[in-house]
């Protein structure tokens, strides 16, 4: 008999089938429902999460309060850099389009999204940012140099085609064996490298076409203000 300040402790635990429920589900269900029917049963009944439930129902807060303090710092830094306000925005694009295909790839696997699915997002966030900020650099070097903005996005998004492909294909198959992993030990990890890697294979390719709209968007109503002065051509 487990006793904690004089109140009697029963533990209650179970195996989820996740091809008909989820733990969350399951949760939810004995708290808004059982719960409160057997409080009427039972006089001084009190049910509490504990465990993996109770673990995720206290970090989720904080990994949202980190998520947002790391996309203020990814902003600052990108404001700096750009000296804009404005053209972070564009590069910052990118990280809905990979949450996207993170859910995407759950879906295709018939998957629902975890708190460790929630950790690949988070990673996701910070590789997917490099693909749009290399067109966004090349745009704004053509820009320094004088070339028509809509030459320059085009010409841009062309020219990093190869690269951003590459770095796509690599992550995306440097998790894969993850993604295939059948292991009890390995299974933990799964949702992580899911959202890692179908993130960034189908938030890259849907960024590949959305990123020259935004960019040319943003150079309409914005502007162009050069961050470095170009150097003059000498005269023939």
């Amino acid at each position: 008999i487990t006793r904690i300040d004089g109140r009697r402790i029963y533990k209650v635990s179970a195996y989820v089938d996740t091809t008909i429920i989820t733990a969350g589900e399951a949760s939810d269900y004995i708290m808004l429902e059982v719960a409160a029917r057997e409080a009427a049963n039972y006089d001084g009944l009190h049910i509490t999460l504990s465990g993996n439930q109770e673990e995720q129902a206290k970090t989720a807060p904080a990994i949202a309060r980190n998520f947002m303090l790391a996309m203020m710092m990814i902003y600052t830094l990108l404001a700096l850099s750009f000296k804009s306000y404005s053209q972070p925005i564009i590069v910052m694009f990118a990280i809905p389009f990979g949450f996207m295909g993170a859910l995407i790839g759950h879906a295709m696997l018939g998957m629902t999204m975890t708190l460790l699915s929630m950790f690949g997002v988070i990673g996701l966030s910070g590789v997917i940012i490099n693909n749009s900020l290399m067109v966004i650099t090349f745009v704004n070097d053509r820009l320094a140099a004088g070339e028509d903005p809509l030459t320059a996005v085009i010409e841009s998004t062309l020219e990093r085609f190869r690269a951003i492909l590459l770095t796509t294909l690599t992550t995306f198959l440097g998790v894969t064996p993850i993604i295939l992993e059948t292991s009890v030990q390995a299974q933990f990890l799964v949702p992580t490298a899911v959202s890692l890697g179908f993130g960034i294979i189908i938030g890259t390719t849907v960024l590949i076409f959305a990123l020259p709209a935004l960019a040319v968007l943003h150079l309409k109503f914005f502007g162009y203000h050069a961050t470095e002065t170009p150097e003059p051509v000498p005269e023939t």
